[in-house]
């Protein structure tokens, strides 16, 4: 695909859906002339040339596929196919140049304005917090360590592999800790990490007195509770929930209103797998990512 088209296909298919006395929604209005339009986005990542003449923080706007020089013949193929599959899909967005041009929610028991289980997709979230929160100067970098921002804990088992261990791992599932969240079901506090964690005495002093079993960075293993410890992290170093300070400084400049965050038996916010936003939230959060972590002229999210 060439870099000058702009395509934004955004698909949530999660295996848990949410009963919703609201009945299917779909919203099309039409704009005039969409193609006279000449205005260019520096993206970072070379989509140039994109039409983008309004930010959707309030309301997205939408348009004919036609309009956006797509096809709605083809995108009337994927429904039967999904159903040729019986794939669990709640709901898909299809955003081109900034205005959606498809629309649907083939599960009729989850509609447009319902608020959705993101699960794991809650990490990228965290991880655009902690980006903020770099940016802001509360955290000093991804090199920073671990031990260092959690200087109050008190670690029994540190050795070298341990003081080496910093934001960047965390964010890379490359800790070198002792963790298995895959091999048990997450109903098992005793051999499943991530349950065992969330169900502790205290979630951050578990993380960090796990055993070292790598070299931060040489391993990668799926680990859900990296992305606790890091909005932990968050909280500790703004003062703020985590939640709120999303809200601020994330959720409120893109138009994200009204999510929920869970948080585990003892107070702290599933960083890994606790938001629940609406499908069109979701959109508008890839959408800042495909502007390079810019909003209608605010850079929400540095680029770098």
């Amino acid at each position: 695909m060439k870099s000058k088209i702009l395509v934004f296909l955004f698909i949530i298919s999660l295996c848990m859906s949410i009963v919703s006395d609201q009945s299917w929604i779909y919203l099309a209005t039409e704009r005039e002339n969409p193609h006279d339009l000449n205005i260019q986005a520096n993206h970072p990542y070379g989509y140039q040339d994109t039409l983008r003449d309004y930010f959707p923080t309030d309301e997205w706007r939408t348009c004919a596929p036609e309009e956006q020089g797509m096809n709605s013949t083809l995108l009337n193929e994927m429904l039967p196919y999904i159903d040729s599959n019986n794939w669990p899909i709640d709901s898909f967005i299809i955003d081109r140049g900034g205005y959606i041009v498809y629309e649907k929610y083939p599960n009729l028991e989850f509609a447009m304005n319902d608020y959705h289980t993101l699960q794991s997709v809650t990490k990228s979230f965290t991880s655009a917090l902690v980006g903020i929160a770099i940016q802001k100067g509360l955290i000093p970098s991804i090199d920073a360590t671990i031990l260092d921002l959690f200087s109050s804990r008190n670690v029994t088992n540190v050795d070298e592999r341990k003081e080496y261990m910093s934001v960047k791992h965390l964010l890379t599932m490359t800790a070198g800790v002792e963790w298995d969240e895959w091999s048990y079901p997450y109903n098992d506090t005793v051999h499943n990490s991530l349950a065992a964690m969330v169900t502790s005495d205290d979630a951050v002093d578990f993380f960090l007195n796990l055993p070292m079993v790598a070299e931060p960075g040489e391993e990668w293993v799926y680990n859900g509770g990296a992305a606790i410890l890091l909005g932990v992290l968050i909280e500790e170093k703004s003062n703020m929930t985590l939640m709120d300070f999303a809200q601020e400084y994330l959720f409120d400049p893109i138009g994200i209103s009204g999510g929920v965050w869970l948080r585990t038996w003892n107070g702290i916010f599933e960083a890994g797998g606790g938001l629940y936003l609406k499908p069109r939230d979701m959109a508008r959060f890839g959408y800042l990512f495909l502007n390079g972590g810019a909003w209608d002229g605010e850079q929400v999210i540095s680029n770098d």
